[in-house]
């Protein structure tokens, strides 16, 4: 398998950076890869021969012959992915790699065996491959199998063919954030395995293109609660923030018990009564500026501290002095509020906020200090510190005192 990867990336899928265990920078960016990549060697190692008559990328299809030469590959396709990808010749041996029916995407490995296609699609498309053995490929682009359902061979591969071909122009479609292919409207990512590629690779900051509706939701977000008399800054990029799986479960964990004691979800809320809060804190290295995906390790970057390890209310006081509603973990539906928090050590012109999951529950509403909280009253989940005649805020306030009621989100970063 010789392909060619830009320096630092993982070897066996070249989108996500190598890990790095702050000893050892490994070859592969997660355990998921790393074994995917010795499978291949093995499949790879095991294979005597090669299929002379098949197509040298995808081994699945036979070679395109023009009446006068016989080509390396079936079609343009497999010729683009070859010369792409830095594939030389049949030794590379493509086909040990790719699904035997798209020729684009790994085979899918569910952990002990390497199956030759790399979904269901594509596991249905050659299930109904014609009398001819061939399989059909979408009528729009010609790359891709027909999409199969069960009972319907349809005559495009996606929804988004589906809509080219019917005339509709430019149809809006989210990607998944890992491979790039269309996901359902308001999900991340378009299949378990790219979940599970994910949440192997965590902590993880992952770019969300601007053309996704969760990028546009973001932004949505920041700018109508950005409730200072200041012109409210340019957002440049919103970050996906994946977190460890310990701390996902975790954070389930909590909100499935504060649902089970308020049933949110049967008066027509959210489980837990789920909710979107910004958190502005201090930022040491440059994370998030032009590119920057990579957390640092100093104790000292707090930015960097949520995002792998989340919020800690042993920590407070390392951003601010005082608490109004005691010791906590602070958070506000004002986005111009959480900026008076946002702190950079190094000289930028961006700044960043956090945009998290938040387990509100049964909050409690509280107009005026209370310094000395360390936890909600008797029956609550929360405080929530709102403005009012007479009260003491400016502007909203929620603060939690567990560490899993609160999970990083989404890394915002916008001109300074």
């Amino acid at each position: 398998m010789s392909l060619v990867r830009k320096p630092g990336y993982c070897e066996a899928c070249g989108k996500r950076p190598q890990y790095s265990d702050g000893h050892k920078v490994h070859p592969y960016c997660s355990k998921s890869c790393a074994t995917y990549a010795r499978h291949i060697r093995d499949s790879v190692s095991n294979e005597s021969s090669v299929h002379d008559g098949l197509c040298e990328a995808c081994h699945a299809r036979p070679k395109h012959s023009d009446g006068v030469t016989v080509h390396p590959y079936c079609g343009r396709s497999c010729a683009n992915f070859a010369k792409n990808s830095g594939i030389v010749g049949p030794s590379a041996r493509v086909g040990s790699r790719m699904c035997q029916t798209c020729g684009r995407r790994p085979r899918y490995f569910d952990g002990s065996t390497l199956h030759p296609y790399c979904g269901k699609s594509c596991a249905a498309a050659a299930n109904k491959s014609n009398s001819a053995g061939r399989i059909e490929l979408c009528d729009y682009c010609g790359q891709m199998p027909r999409y199969f359902d069960g009972n319907t061979l349809h005559s495009c591969c996606s929804m988004t063919c589906a809509r080219l071909a019917s005339g509709e122009e430019n149809p809006s479609e989210d990607r998944c954030l890992i491979c790039g292919d269309s996901v359902r409207e308001g999900g991340h990512f378009c299949s378990n395995d790219c979940v599970q590629s994910a949440v192997d690779s965590a902590p993880l900051l992952l770019d969300v293109p601007q053309e996704n509706a969760t990028f546009q939701s973001v932004i949505d977000q920041f700018t109508a609660s950005w409730k200072h008399p200041t012109k409210c800054p340019t957002v440049r990029w919103v970050l996906k923030v994946i977190i460890p799986r310990n701390l996902l479960r975790q954070y389930e964990t909590y909100s499935a018990g504060v649902e089970a004691r308020g049933n949110f979800l049967s008066a027509g809320k959210s489980l837990g009564n789920e909710q979107r809060r910004w958190h502005g804190t201090f930022r040491e290295c440059l994370l998030g500026d032009e590119g920057r995906t990579k957390t640092c390790t100093s104790t000292k970057c707090r930015l960097c501290q949520i995002i792998r390890r989340s919020f800690k209310i042993e920590l407070f006081g390392t951003n601010m002095t005082w608490g109004r509603f005691g010791k906590g973990i602070y958070t506000t539906a004002t986005s111009s509020k959480a900026n008076d928090y946002s702190q950079n050590k190094q000289t930028s012109q961006y700044k960043t906020l956090l945009l998290n999951k938040v387990i509100v529950g049964n909050g409690f509403k509280v107009t005026k200090d209370q310094d000395t909280l360390q936890k909600p009253p008797s029956g609550y989940d929360s405080v929530l510190a709102e403005v009012a005649p007479g009260g003491t805020l400016n502007y909203d306030e929620l603060v939690l005192y567990h560490n899993d009621a609160i999970r990083p989100s989404y890394l915002v970063i916008y001109d300074a």
